[in-house]
Order: C-alpha cells, then structure tokens, then sequence
C-alpha cells in the first residue's frame, strides 16, 4: 500500500501529530495553533480534506523549526546576518532612527560588518529621498 495512502487513512496519526506539537507549542502559541487546529476535523474528514490538515500541520511544524533555527543562530552565531536583515526590512522612519542611532552607538565593529551597515544605511537613505 502507498505510505501516503496509509498515512491518510492511520486514525492514529493525529496522535502523534500532536505530540510532535506539543513538544514544540512552549515555544509559540500562534503557530502552535497550526499544529493542532487541522486535526480537529480529522475523523469526519475526507482525504482532501485530511490532505490540506497534513499541509497545514507541516505549514505550522515548519515555521516553528524556522524559528527555532533562527533563534539558535542569535544565540550562538553570529548575529551580523540576522541585524542585516531587520535593518534592511526596516520601513518606518520612527524605528529607523532608533535602531540606526544604536548601530552607530556600538564600538568596536570590524571593518566589513561597517561597510556593510553603512551599505544598508546609503540604501535607506536613498529609498527615504
């Protein structure tokens, strides 16, 4: 039998759906509800239907690994990636003020991570103008 198929028709798959959940809904309530919401529907669901609850469940399974990587890469990479990210997603004026003032603040940048500040800073400042 397809593993698919079995997957889709295994009434114990939602139990172990949401232990895999509840491992992971600690950390983020909202995608958590991802996690968990499909499956209620589960057993007067069709395999459509059981379909879009498995991608849905994935949706929410995925973006909490996200996430997590994410998180662990603040923690105990390097950071300089991630704060190149928010300053270039950085679109309100108020914020940009804020958070570049504190960019200039910091001592001790190597030459690199400074050019590329100042890159991003020349790129806002042009989008501003």
């Amino acid at each position: 039998m397809n593993p698919i198929l079995e997957l889709l028709l295994n009434k114990d798959f939602p139990a172990l759906a949401h232990n895999i959940g509840l491992a992971l809904i600690t950390i983020l309530i909202p995608v958590g509800i991802l996690i968990f919401f499909p499956f209620l529907f589960w057993k007067s669901s069709f395999i459509t239907g059981r379909i879009i609850e498995i991608f849905l469940w994935a949706v929410g399974l995925w973006s909490i690994c996200k996430i997590l990587q994410q998180s662990y890469l603040w923690i105990k990479g390097n950071k300089f990636p991630l704060r190149f990210g928010y300053l270039k997603s950085l679109s309100e004026q108020k914020d940009m003020e804020a958070t570049w003032k504190s960019v200039w603040q910091t001592e001790k940048i190597n030459s690199q991570n400074e050019k590329a500040f100042f890159d991003i800073f020349s790129s806002k400042i042009d989008e501003l103008l």
